[in-house]
């Protein structure tokens, strides 16, 4: 997979995250600040992530956990991400079939929508990593001409009086907001680091995650402010779907009077991004420490047992929402935070030795 093409499937990756309920709901008409606050504190982890893959080209981020730390404790950890790429892709998959259930059909079956999107996801990693650099281009492509047409679409109905009064919350109140930006859009790269290739083989980690990152937070920053500048700070708090509700008040002249259909694309095409990309972070995980040769034959039976959480962690759509508007996770605090740092310190180590 080439450079550019990481980093696209990088954006709609973190993009995905954050494809139903959105991010930084609770710092209302100041969520702005707090996403590129969070943009700030992220950048030493990326760069600590990318340092950790640089210092052994060789080695993908599965080689590097065994290279570092042998055999069977390397496969434990590898074993723990790929849990951990399945948790989250329940928590995606729940959601988007939640958004689907409420804004579409009167009454679909609610097994419809997850089996119809793990289906695509599998597929689209069947057609391996190649077909799905090409679908990252396009996909970014399309969400790109999204957000276009709704900001000239909605240039009349934009409000600026809804950012007054500008910072009226003090600092600290500011940090969990951000944290929560953070962990949940950002630092969610480390579950992208076993998509990442080989440095030896052209592969770049610092500009893949870094631009990556930056290209999702700028789009982002632009669904922030274009749904508090249509809806206002009280409208928002009370919105499960703020960028679905900005959409239907926006008319486009007599033909397209509704711009619903255009917020589906979006997160038809972030959300099953981001699938295939857990799964396939899965998938390579239990292959690595097993004897299944293909990382898809792994994936299959992962997508099940994610379909089956999504049902069983979370009994309704109020349950996706708060976890979404968590904080911060043990989860999250361990394979954002503590792992990667653990790692990083043993690979500097593991290096020096090497090298002298």
């Amino acid at each position: 997979m080439k450079t550019n093409q990481s980093i696209c499937l990088l954006a709609l990756f973190l993009l995905g995250s954050g494809v139903v309920f959105g991010i930084g709901g609770d710092l209302g008409r100041d969520a702005w600040l707090g996403l590129l606050l969070a943009m700030a504190a992220a950048v030493p982890l990326l760069l600590m992530y990318a340092r950790t893959l640089s210092l052994f080209p060789g080695h993908d981020f599965y080689g590097l956990l065994r290279r570092l730390f042998g055999k069977w404790l390397g496969g434990a950890l590898i074993l723990l991400w790929a849990a951990y790429a399945v948790y989250r892709g329940a928590f995606l998959l729940r959601g988007v079939s939640e958004f689907f259930i409420v804004t579409t059909l009167p009454a679909p079956p609610w097994t419809l929508f997850p089996i119809v999107f793990t289906g695509a996801a599998l597929y689209l990693l069947a057609r391996g990593n190649e077909t799905m650099g090409k679908w990252a281009v396009c996909a970014s492509v399309i969400v790109g001409l999204v957000f276009v047409l709704m900001w000239g679409a909605s240039a009349k109905d934009i409000n600026l009086d809804y950012m007054r009064p500008f910072l009226h919350r003090a600092p600290m109140d500011f940090v969990p907001g951000s944290v929560q930006i953070a962990t949940h859009l950002f630092l969610d790269c480390v579950l992208f680091l076993p998509m990442l290739p080989k440095k030896d083989e052209g592969g770049r980690p610092y500009a893949i995650l870094l631009r990556g990152a930056a290209a999702a937070g700028a789009v982002s920053l632009l669904i922030i402010l274009q749904n508090l500048l249509l809806l206002g700070e009280p409208v928002l708090n009370r919105e499960y779907f703020p960028l679905l509700a900005a959409s239907k008040i926006i008319t486009v002249g007599a033909f397209l009077t509704r711009l619903e259909t255009v917020v589906f694309l979006y997160i038809i095409f972030t959300g099953l991004t981001r699938l295939a990309v857990l799964l396939s972070a899965a998938g390579n995980g239990l292959s690595a420490v097993t004897k299944i040769k293909k990382p898809l034959w792994a994936a299959a039976p992962l997508a099940l047992l994610c379909f089956g959480l999504s049902v069983w962690l979370y009994g309704s759509l109020s349950d996706v929402y708060r976890a979404q508007a968590a904080k911060v996770t043990l989860a999250g605090l361990l394979f954002q935070i503590c792992i990667p740092l653990v790692l990083w310190l043993c690979a500097e180590w593991k290096a020096r030795i090497v090298k002298f």
